[in-house]
């Protein structure tokens, strides 16, 4: 099975459209912001979207209560933080807006995993 992404008319189109058009405000229990999808990469099997997230979310750090962080947690030196843990959080948390927005443009993501690349803001 080889790997080559597709080059087509149509795959062009819609990374140009996904671009443009490409925006989520989530509002929920464990987020509070905006999602763009950056880029489209169409494959012979499958899709992958890269993503980036500028928002709050609603976790818990050394407390029996949940609190909303920013990205700063990340590169706060007091806070020690998986960024592996919390970029499965932002994919899991997104993933249904992401699908659903990428149904309009003819794209199925089947998964979490097919969100590749994640910036968060």
């Amino acid at each position: 099975m080889s790997r080559y992404m597709l080059n087509t008319p149509q795959s062009k189109s819609t990374k140009s459209a996904v671009k443009k058009f490409g925006t989520v405000v989530i509002k929920n229990d464990r987020l509070d912001g905006v999602v763009e999808i950056i880029n489209y990469r169409g494959y012979t099997l499958y899709e992958e979207v890269d993503i980036q997230f500028k928002g709050k979310i609603k976790a818990k750090y050394n407390s029996m209560y949940s609190e909303w962080f920013d990205s700063s947690i990340m590169t706060n030196k007091a806070l020690t933080v998986s960024k592996v843990k919390i970029n499965r959080f932002i994919r899991k948390s997104t993933f249904f807006e992401v699908k659903c927005m990428m149904n309009y443009f003819g794209v199925n993501i089947k998964d979490y995993s097919y969100i590749k690349n994640l910036k968060w803001i």
